[in-house]
Parts: C-alpha cells; structure tokens; sequence
C-alpha cells in the first residue's frame, strides 16, 4: 500500500528551503556612494571666497568689531532651540521647490541623514550633475537675520545680499545675512530668505 501522505504541517517543515533571487539594482539608481560623492567645481569665479583676507564686508554682515559674527562654542549644528514667535513671519523660498517656514533650522543638500541634524527640517534637492554636496547648507533664524552655515560642502554656496557683492561660503564658516539674500547651491537650486506668505 501506499505511504501515508504526509500532513501540511510535516510538509511544510520537509520542504527545502529556496533562496529567493536577488534583483540587480536597476542601472542608474541611487546608492549611499552616489548621494555621497560630489563633483567638485571652482566657485570662486562666481564669487569672492568670504575667507579672503582682504575683502570688505558690508557692514550688515558684519558685527559691530567688523569681523564675521560665528556661533559660539556653545552653539549646536542644527540643534534645538526655543522658537521665538517672531520666526512665524519668515521663510526660505526654495527652487525647485516650496517655501519652508523658518520655525527651526533647514538642511539642504542632495541627501541630508536627518541622525545627523536633530530638530532640523530636511530639504533634499535635486543635483543631476552632483555640484551639492549630501549634506549642503544649514541655515536658521537668529532674530531678524538668517545665519547660514556651510556644512563643509565641496563647491560652497554663493551668497547673494541684496544690493551686495556675492560672497562664496565653504569650508564650514558661517555668515549672517539680512532679509532677500539669494543663495546659489550649484545645479539651478536656489534659496531666498523672505517674508512667510
């Protein structure tokens, strides 16, 4: 006579176990190393390097010794701090893109790790040509002026003040800008700080 056929649970433990196949990534799709690698370009014909030591800043970008006003020790990239209620009225406009209220700090770049930037809003920018960097710029609200930091970008930013000369910001320094400074972060995106709509 025939054997007994096994019950579904005893099959179910006698079957061999197959690997599913593992799909190739689809040609030109993102990886960690894309999003991390950046073409490097010289800016500096574009705009002056702010670290330049003859340049003459205009005196709204300055404080009140004449030198660049940088965070404190105490200052943490992209930290938390208490929103006055003031930060409702301002903006950066960002193209392609949205206005993004200014009631915490905004990282842009073409891959921000939002680990890395607690209580920061996270702006990821398109960059076919990889001019930003993953992590590109952070800026936030300090009074009435924005405080724009480079987040050792590779190209930098250009920074454009109204009525001002632009200024090329890299290499991690910090600069507070007053209100309709453009900012220029390589391959057609751009950022001015506004007043919210």
């Amino acid at each position: 006579s025939p054997p007994p056929a096994p019950s579904p649970r005893t099959a179910a433990r006698a079957a061999p176990v197959v690997a599913a196949p593992v799909a190739a990534a689809a040609p030109g799709s993102l990886d960690e190393s894309d999003v991390l690698e950046t073409l490097s370009i010289d800016r500096s014909v574009f705009a002056r390097p702010l670290e330049d030591d003859d340049i003459e800043l205009p005196a709204f970008l300055t404080d009140e010794t004449g030198d660049i006003e940088l965070p404190d020790d105490r200052t943490l990239l992209g930290g938390l701090r208490a929103a006055p209620k003031a930060q409702a009225r301002y903006a950066l406009d960002v193209t392609p893109g949205r206005a993004l209220p200014l009631d915490r700090p905004i990282v842009l770049g073409r891959g921000p790790r939002p680990a890395r930037h607690p209580g920061a809003r996270i702006e990821v920018v398109p960059s076919p040509a990889k001019e930003i960097s993953g992590a590109h710029l952070e800026v936030r609200l300090d009074g009435d002026q924005l405080l724009a930091r480079d987040l050792d970008s590779t190209n930098g930013t250009i920074v454009r003040p109204a009525g001002g000369e632009p200024l090329l910001l890299r290499g991690g320094a910090s600069l507070r800008v007053p209100l309709d400074t453009a900012f220029d972060l390589g391959d057609g995106v751009t950022a001015v700080f506004v007043t919210a709509p």
